[in-house]
This record gives C-alpha cells, sequence and structure tokens, in this order.
C-alpha cells in the first residue's frame, strides 16, 4: 500500500449529491435517499488538518458545485492555504478560447511551479457552474472538466472478493497492489478520515463506523494504523481485474452478498433496476457491460480530444446573451444598470458603450464563442480616438459586494473600472487571435523557479557529476507534465551536457524553440510511450547519438515508482535508448526509484 503522505491528492468529500447516476461511481452516486453535504466547521478542520501536506488538496462529490457552500469553502481555501498563481498574470484568466486546453496548461505551469502543491476540482459541469465560475478561477490550480457524455470506463466496485471464492492469503496480496489505493488518495468524510477513499464512501453508503479524527497530521500516519478500516476492502473490487463498463450505462455491478445489501436497503438505484448482479468470477471477468480491462488501464479510454471531450455541457460555462444597456433619458448609468440587472440571467453579461464607442460587428458572437470569467470587467477599445466600452457580469463578487447603492452610484464607465480594480481585461482589435497561454513567457517562468531552487539543483548537479562526469548526451523523456521536462531539460543542458528529448508530438509547440530542432524526436501514433510498438523510434534516437544516460521526468509527487503508476513503458524506453537510467525525478524535483524490476515478464501479474 501507499503512505498517506506520499500520495499525490488527497480529497476532501463535500457532498455525494450529483446530477448524474454514473455506472459504478466510486462516490455511489444514486444510492443515497439524501445526500449529505459537509457543514462549513468540518470542512475548515479538514482543511487545517492538512497543514504542510505536499500534494494536491481536493474537493470533490458528487459534484462539489452542488455545494450551496462552495463559494464559502472555496474563500476559505484561499485565505488558509492559498498559494498565488503564475497563471493569473494570463489573460487566460478572464477570457480563453479552448478552456479544455486552457485547464491542461495551467495543470502542467502550476504543477510544476508548485512542486504538485495547489487545489484540485474535479466537475462534471453543472448548470449551476457560472455561479461558482469565478471562484473556481481564484481557487483552483488543478481542474478537471468531465462531464461524461464521450464513453469513459468504469470498474465495479461493488464486488466481495469472498463472493468470488478469494482467500485471505491470495487477497492481501492484491489489497496491497490495489491501483486505487496506490494511484489515488486518502480521504476526509464527514466521518473522519481514511486510508483510501473508497473506504470512505463504503462508510457512508453502508453506515460504517467512520473514520479516525479529523486531527492535524493525521497523513502522517502509517499506513497500517488505518487497519481496522481495511474491511472495506473485502468489499471492494477495485484490487481485482474484473472488466469496465461504460459510465454513461448508469448501471452498477454487485456481487451476490452486496447486491442483497442493497436490495435490503431500498437505494434508489436498486428500485430504478440499476444493479446488474454478478453472480461467478467467470461472469466478472468476461460477462456484461462494455467489457474491458480493470479501470487503471481503461482510464485511456477518456475522450484525448478537447472539442469532444464536452458537449452541451459547455454552454454551462460560455455567457448566453450579451445585453447592451442603453440609459434612458436623465437615467444615470448606475440606474440603466440596476434595471438591466433585474432581468438577467446567471449567464448574461451587460455591455454599455459610451456615445461615440465602436465595436466590431460580430462582437457579441465572438464573446459567446469564449469563455469569460464572470469575476472581470472587460474594457472595450477597439478605436483609441473614441470612446470605450465595458462588458461585466452581474454574477461577479465585485457587482455583489457593491450592492444596490454601490452600482447606483456609478455615474461613468471609469467609476465602475475603479471599483474592479486588478480584474479588469482590455480587449482591442485583434483579441479573438491572441493565444490562451504564452508558451515562451511561462516557459521561462517556471524555469526560473526551477534555476533558483539550489536545493535541487546542486542534486541534479552532484548525480550528474557523480553518473557522467566528462558530459556527453543525455536523453530525457517527456513523460511527465511537460513545463516539469523543460525545466529539467534546460537545467541539464545549462550544466553542459547535450539534451536529446522524445516525445509525444502533441507537445511540439512548448518543446520547439526551447531546445535544438535537431535534438528534438517525436511520436505521433500513440499518444504515451509504448515500449513493444515504438522500436523504430528507439532506433532513430539512438542513431542521432551515444548517450550516457536518461532522465525521466515523474508526474506525481510520490518517493518511488510503482507499477500502478503506468511509467514502465517511459523507464523502459529510457533504459534502451539512454543504457541507463540517470534519474527519475518526481514534481516535488526529488530523486527517486522504482519498486519493481520494469522488465519483469510477469510486470501485470
Amino acid at each position: 500500500m501507499r503512505q498517506i503522505r506520499d500520495m499525490s491528492i488527497i480529497e476532501i468529500d463535500i457532498t455525494n449529491a450529483c446530477h448524474k447516476t454514473c455506472s459504478n461511481c466510486t462516490r455511489f452516486c444514486g444510492h443515497h435517499k439524501k445526500p449529505f453535504f459537509m457543514d462549513f466547521e468540518t470542512f475548515k478542520r479538514a482543511v487545517d488538518s492538512l497543514k504542510g501536506y505536499d500534494g494536491l488538496i481536493s474537493t470533490i462529490g458528487g459534484e462539489p458545485l452542488l455545494h450551496p457552500d462552495y463559494s464559502r469553502f472555496a474563500e476559505y481555501l484561499r485565505q488558509v492555504c492559498g498559494r498565488a498563481k503564475l497563471t493569473d498574470v494570463s489573460r487566460g484568466k478572464a477570457i480563453v478560447k479552448d478552456y479544455l486546453a486552457y485547464a491542461k496548461a495551467q495543470r502542467w505551469i502550476e504543477g510544476a511551479a508548485n512542486r504538485g502543491r495547489g487545489h484540485l476540482l474535479f466537475t462534471s459541469i453543472p448548470n449551476n457552474y457560472y455561479n461558482y465560475y469565478e471562484d473556481v478561477q481564484d481557487t483552483v490550480s488543478d481542474l478537471w472538466l468531465n462531464d461524461h457524455s464521450s464513453p469513459s470506463f468504469h470498474q465495479p466496485i461493488l464486488i466481495s472478493r469472498k463472493d468470488l471464492g478469494i482467500c485471505d492469503e491470495e487477497f492481501e496480496v492484491l489489497r496491497n497492489r490495489c491501483w486505487l489505493q496506490n494511484f489515488w488518495s486518502g480521504s476526509i468524510t464527514p466521518k473522519g478520515t481514511f486510508f483510501c477513499e473508497i473506504a470512505g464512501t463504503l462508510d457512508i453508503l453502508f453506515d460504517g463506523p467512520g473514520g479516525k479524527p479529523i486531527e492535524p497530521d493525521w497523513w502522517k500516519r502509517d499506513v497500517s494504523e488505518f487497519s481496522e478500516q481495511f474491511q472495506w476492502c473485502d468489499i471492494c473490487g477495485m484490487a481485482l481485474k474484473t472488466f469496465s463498463r461504460s459510465a454513461n450505462d448508469g448501471i452498477d455491478d454487485a456481487s451476490p452478498a452486496l447486491y442483497e445489501k442493497l436490495k435490503k436497503m431500498e437505494t434508489p438505484k436498486f428500485a430504478k433496476n440499476q444493479v446488474n448482479l454478478v453472480k461467478s468470477i467467470d461472469v466478472a471477468r468476461s460477462g456484461c457491460g462494455e467489457i474491458g480491462s480493470d479501470m487503471a488501464s481503461a482510464m485511456g479510454n477518456y475522450q484525448p480530444v478537447n472539442e469532444k471531450r464536452l458537449s452541451d455541457a459547455k454552454k454551462n460555462m460560455q455567457p448566453h446573451e450579451i445585453i447592451h444597456v442603453f440609459p434612458a433619458k436623465e437615467e444615470s448609468l448606475g440606474v440603466a444598470l440596476l434595471r438591466e440587472k433585474r432581468n438577467c440571467s446567471n449567464r448574461d453579461w451587460l455591455l454599455y458603450s459610451e456615445p461615440d464607442a465602436t465595436l466590431p460587428d460580430n462582437f457579441a458572437a465572438l464573446i459567446k464563442e469564449r469563455y469569460l470569467n464572470p469575476g472581470y470587467l472587460f474594457i472595450c477599445r477597439f478605436d483609441s480616438t473614441r470612446g470605450s466600452s465595458i462588458l461585466f457580469s452581474p454574477q461577479s463578487h465585485m457587482i455583489q459586494k457593491m450592492g444596490y447603492d454601490g452600482l447606483r452610484d456609478c455615474n461613468t464607465i471609469n467609476d465602475i473600472i475603479a471599483k474592479y480594480g486588478d480584474k479588469t481585461c482590455v480587449l482591442e482589435y485583434g483579441f479573438e487571435n491572441l493565444p490562451d497561454i504564452d508558451i515562451p513567457y511561462f516557459r521561462e517562468r517556471v524555469f526560473m523557479d526551477y534555476n533558483a531552487d539550489e536545493t535541487f539543483k546542486s542534486g541534479l548537479k552532484k548525480r550528474l557529476k557523480a553518473l557522467a562526469p566528462n558530459g556527453g548526451n543525455i536523453v530525457v523523456l517527456q513523460s511527465a507534465f511537460v513545463f516539469h521536462t523543460l525545466s529539467i531539460g534546460k537545467l541539464v543542458e545549462e550544466m553542459g551536457y547535450d539534451v536529446y528529448i522524445i516525445s509525444s508530438s502533441k507537445f511540439k509547440d512548448y518543446l520547439q524553440g526551447w531546445f535544438p530542432e535537431k535534438r528534438l524526436v517525436f511520436f505521433s501514433e500513440e499518444s504515451h510511450f509504448n515500449y513493444s510498438a515504438q522500436m523504430n523510434l528507439r532506433n532513430k534516437v539512438k542513431a542521432c547519438a551515444n548517450f550516457v544516460g536518461s532522465i525521466v521526468p515523474f508526474s506525481f509527487g510520490p518517493s518511488s515508482v510503482k507499477v500502478m503508476d503506468d511509467y514502465t513503458d517511459a523507464l523502459r524506453t529510457a533504459e534502451d535508448v539512454g543504457g541507463r537510467i540517470l534519474g527519475i525525478i518526481n514534481i516535488r524535483r526529488q530523486f527517486i526509484e522504482s519498486e519493481y524490476d520494469i522488465w519483469a515478464d510477469d510486470i501485470d501479474a
């Protein structure tokens, strides 16, 4: 098992309310007759208990944005453990064209700059997303958007190993190698702290005894101290390689003992015939739904193309209507804005133009195609010789803070601009063509942070001097958050080595212009390293130069690499091309080792 302190994420379950009832949900949404909503005092204790934790603090559901106090929770996160985000200086915080691509880039930037620390949010983009858009942008550094419209696959959880005839000795080995506990996270629920998130949600579903107290440093305890919670592993199928079902089926799979429990509880999902009985291990391994491998392997089935990842839910993140405000005769600007504000939906924006201001003919269409942070005031200046326009959302925290009197007393555009302070964004001709992320700027900015990290830099230099004292060629795999790789590669280069990069072609824009073109080798047939399919690629790289070794950047925070971290192909590639691995560097900028023989034949057993 993985120690909780070693995990990259610890989750705070703030609710199990959800507008979805996905197959085999880890929170068992659809089974609860009444969802819970964590109270604010418990949330405060949960956040406070994680002081000193060097990973991501995740607020999760259910759908976390259905919690009525989410805005208050986000504010507390910023207050207690907020870190200034590098991307706060980007115009992307205010307006983007591709929100999913921006969220990914922000994850890579912030993850590298903050050593894997920050705030994470999983959301399926409910109808009320716009109410919290500003909170999300102000707080979250690692945003995962998935409306579940494209196929994704969930492994059955409600499978009892005893129902499948797995003995204690065999299951102890399987349990200790459970991909979910090793790869994902411990958790905090209203009932306490847990060594594994599924233990926490099973405890809620079946009204268990609760977890350990929510207290400072609970996550530093050895995982063996949570042994009383191992009982939940007996009725959890995550350690078993069974099958995967499409999340969109809305069906949960359960072995006989768990099926009977749900039946006796009369859960809503059971009453709707949305529970499938899995009677035997043979059925479990080959028998129903959208068959796949275990969920750890099937995760690659999540739609990787941003344009296809979201369907109609993306409208929940975009402006609905642009309402042009025209003050009546002798009506002040503030009063006119209040009048129109009363008729706005949560995604409507108000636009006011000075009498001589100009706007592009297709301005409203351009705006509605984009994702605008409702916390920002947009100042539209399309002709420097004429007047300006302002565009704002009534959902803005600032507008709410101003209240009726504050907005009423605004008589000019400048009065409103002054209220917003730093949360303003100027739109000029060509704004629609500007990139969401300024790659050259952030490459330099993140590298500055790595270069200033004397502890890491001296450790890297010492290791290279010991293992490759005469310089030479080093291959670095783009196998992690790309800004982690960019910064490591540049440091190695500045230490006098010639750096070659092997990467998926999807990272071309990040790597080109940072390293010499002749030392970049891209593959496009796969999105990840695939040792068995990429022999020609490796031979191509080996033909370029003789290498003294390789370096493998690692996206996560743990102090060792386990099989379920899905790095075997990258490690094999690194050793084959480089001759040896000089270092595996995790996102916390620590040198780590693999726990297992990467060349073992039974590596997935």
